[in-house]
């Protein structure tokens, strides 16, 4: 390990010791993920530039919109991890430092985008689990990214089968639906939830 030690330049110690370091890191959070998914645990959602540095699951990248964004902790840690060992690898080799560099840092990028997708896709996973949204149908829940009623898809947070879910919604009305209102589910298309404001229905149901 000395000789090891003693053959490297100064780039070659900083990369090891990066790579060994975010390494180390990356094991304990996959250690800690796995024990996560165990005790049927998935961690709290963090800021898409933030994370669960103790790797208590996923996701640890959720953005303001409820969805996960491609930059984690996770992803971060990753992206040191893989692209120190890489430009290491190659620079023990006697290519270029010059490419060693550039290598590294774009399979590291590559490896933080991957992690990314990975963290979206368990995400949606996580969030849908077996619920059925047609089971939110006839529901109330509360519009959490606002809906225009000229066809745009807004988010709506609503209790389904004793689980809060975050999902996009339209609406059949001719007002817009602002954060906060309370709608009713009126349909479900394709997955997205159709609703009208909880006040309209009522009073829909009293002109009957």
């Amino acid at each position: 390990m000395n000789e090891f030690w003693a053959s490297l330049d100064v780039l070659g110690k900083v990369l090891f010791c990066t790579a060994l370091a975010s390494s180390t890191v990356l094991v304990i959070q996959i250690i800690f993920m796995i024990v996560g998914f165990a005790t049927g645990g998935l961690g709290d959602d963090i800021g898409s530039a933030g994370g669960d540095l103790d790797g208590d699951g996923v996701p640890d990248g959720t953005d303001g919109s409820g969805e996960v964004g491609l930059i984690t902790v996770k992803g971060i840690v990753s992206f040191f991890a893989v692209g120190s060992w890489t430009a290491l690898g190659m620079l023990l080799g006697n290519v270029h430092t010059a490419v060693c560099i550039v290598v590294g840092v774009l399979a590291g990028i590559a490896t933080l985008i991957g992690v990314g997708f990975l963290y979206r896709a368990l995400y949606k996973l996580q969030s849908n689990g077996n619920i059925k949204m047609t089971n939110a149908i006839g529901l109330v829940g509360e519009v959490y990214i606002p809906i225009s009623a000229n066809g745009g898809t807004g988010k709506v947070n609503v209790v389904v089968q004793e689980r809060l879910v975050e999902a996009d919604a339209k609406t059949m009305g001719d007002k817009d639906l602002k954060t906060g209102s309370l709608v009713k589910v009126v349909n479900v298309v394709n997955g997205v939830l159709i609703v009208v404001a909880a006040d309209d229905n009522v009073e829909k149901e009293d002109d009957k």
